[in-house]
């Protein structure tokens, strides 16, 4: 698989997988909030991210950042409570609830946001929402910017390992679906698109989904590397722990990490 450096490297460009807000006061905020963390840093979070029109793809990453808020602040979230005309943040506020084991506690909120208060494709999105941020099973790009926006909060590299360890799960199935894999994530970045093609030829609907979503995490483990000491420390723990396989071929090639 040496050819995979090669491939990343002619064509990763800056991340959007993470889909991490990229305003400065936004970014400060929640991508660096481990720098500052100060959940009184939040309050003003949902009105950002409403007054400069990020669409729901914005939003799972604050999710997951929430979410942990919630498990180590519980006496903040009445005071994080989004305004009730705020549909995308009501529906991200009652999933941060839900995955910081206070579902009781979103039945209520629920009712005070009213059926008509909430984002269809979030409520999609968070449907599979677990009791706990550890319980997440990775099937979508959502569950990967949940734990990203949960590994903010302090820097938490166990949530860096859930995705280093679905990424794993798929490229260690073979060193064709670790390439393919790394071809899609050039894909993702503006790169050559024939790889897709090539999947539908190789692969049935189920798998090209996972390579897909395990492309993504590729992308935003090499992105957050790059601007976070905890994820590189982390991903540099992997690639030793697990020398020889696939997967860290790939990400050895994305990171430079040996």
């Amino acid at each position: 698989m040496g050819c995979v450096l090669l491939i990343l490297a002619a064509g990763l460009g800056p991340s959007a997988a993470q889909l991490m807000p990229q305003s400065p006061e936004l970014k400060a905020s929640t991508a660096f909030f481990y720098k500052d963390p100060r959940v009184e840093g939040l309050v003003n979070v949902f009105a950002t991210l409403k007054s400069e029109g990020r669409d729901w793809t914005h939003y799972p990453p604050v999710t997951g950042l929430l979410a942990r808020s919630f498990v180590l602040h519980p006496d903040w979230i009445e005071r994080l409570v989004p305004p009730a005309d705020d549909s995308k943040a009501a529906s991200a506020f009652l999933a941060a609830l839900r995955l910081s084991g206070h579902a009781a506690e979103a039945g209520k909120y629920r009712n005070r946001f009213g059926a008509n208060g909430l984002d269809s494709t979030l409520e999609d999105q968070f449907s599979r929402a677990p009791a706990r941020l550890e319980d997440i099973t990775i099937r979508t790009p959502t569950d990967l910017d949940l734990l990203w926006g949960a590994s903010f909060v302090e820097g938490d590299g166990r949530y860096v390992r859930m995705i280093l360890d679905f990424f794993a799960s798929i490229a260690n199935q073979s060193e064709l679906i670790a390439l393919d894999t790394a071809r899609i994530t050039v894909a993702m970045v503006g790169g050559p698109k024939d790889i897709y093609d090539q999947l539908k030829q190789r692969y049935d609907a189920g798998q090209r989904g996972r390579m897909v979503v395990a492309a993504a995490a590729l992308w935003a483990v090499g992105a957050n590397a790059r601007q976070h000491d905890y994820v590189r420390e982390t991903t540099a723990d992997y690639i030793r722990d697990h020398k020889g396989t696939s997967a860290v071929r790939a990400l050895s090639a994305i990171t430079g990490l040996k």
